[in-house]
C-alpha cells in the first residue's frame, strides 16, 4: 500500500502543517523571470505602489511499508492570489528576489532531505524539523529585505547576484520532477 500525503507551508504565515486538498493553480519556480502577467488577483485599493506576492514551499510524501519516505519539495507562486496596484518594475524585481530566495531555501530543504534519506532515516519529525528550520530562515531573510530593495538598485543588484550565486551552488537540488 502506497500512501501519498501533500503538505503546504505558506510563506506568509507562521509555519504549520496543512493537508492540501484541491487542485493547485500555482506555478513552479523556474529560471524564467516573473512578468506582470503572473499577477492575476484583483488589486486592492491603495494610495501607492503596493501588492501581494503569494508563494509557498510545499511538499508531498510518498510512503511504502518498510521503505524510506519519498519527499518532493516544491517552490510555487499562486498568480490568483498575487497582485500589484500598478505595474511597477521595482516591485516586480522585489517579488522576483523573494521568489528566488524561496527557491534557495527550497533547495536547502531538498539537500537536507536527501541527507536524511542517505542516513536511512524514517523519522518524520526529523524531516519536519528540516523543513520548518529552513522555512524559518527564509522568513527571517525575506522580512529583512521586504520593501528595502525597491528604491536601492545598487543594493538590489549586489544581493540579487549573491543569491543567484547561492542558487547555483545548490543546482544539484533543482526541482527535477513533475
Amino acid at each position: 500500500m502506497i500512501i501519498t500525503l501533500a503538505y503546504i507551508l505558506l510563506n506568509t504565515v507562521q509555519p504549520n502543517f496543512i493537508t492540501q486538498q484541491k487542485v493547485d493553480p500555482s506555478i513552479d519556480w523556474s529560471e524564467k523571470k516573473l512578468t506582470f502577467n503572473e499577477f492575476k488577483a484583483k488589486p486592492k485599493t491603495t494610495k501607492g505602489v503596493e501588492g501581494e506576492f503569494s508563494t509557498k514551499i510545499s511538499w508531498t510524501i510518498t510512503e511504502e511499508p518498510g521503505k524510506l519516505p519519498n519527499y518532493r519539495v516544491y517552490n510555487k507562486m499562486n498568480p490568483n492570489e498575487s497582485w500589484m496596484s500598478v505595474k511597477h518594475d521595482e516591485l516586480l524585481k522585489e517579488y522576483q528576489f523573494t521568489w528566488n530566495l524561496s527557491e534557495l531555501y527550497t533547495r536547502k530543504i531538498r539537500k537536507d532531505v536527501e541527507e536524511l534519506n542517505r542516513r536511512k532515516s524514517k523519522d518524520k519529525d526529523a524531516y519536519r524539523k528540516v523543513i520548518t528550520k529552513h522555512v524559518a530562515y527564509f522568513q527571517k531573510e525575506r522580512f529583512k529585505y521586504k520593501g528595502v530593495l525597491q528604491n536601492q538598485p545598487d543594493l538590489y543588484n549586489i544581493l540579487d547576484k549573491q543569491y543567484q550565486d547561492s542558487i547555483k551552488m545548490f543546482s544539484k537540488y533543482k526541482q527535477n520532477f513533475k
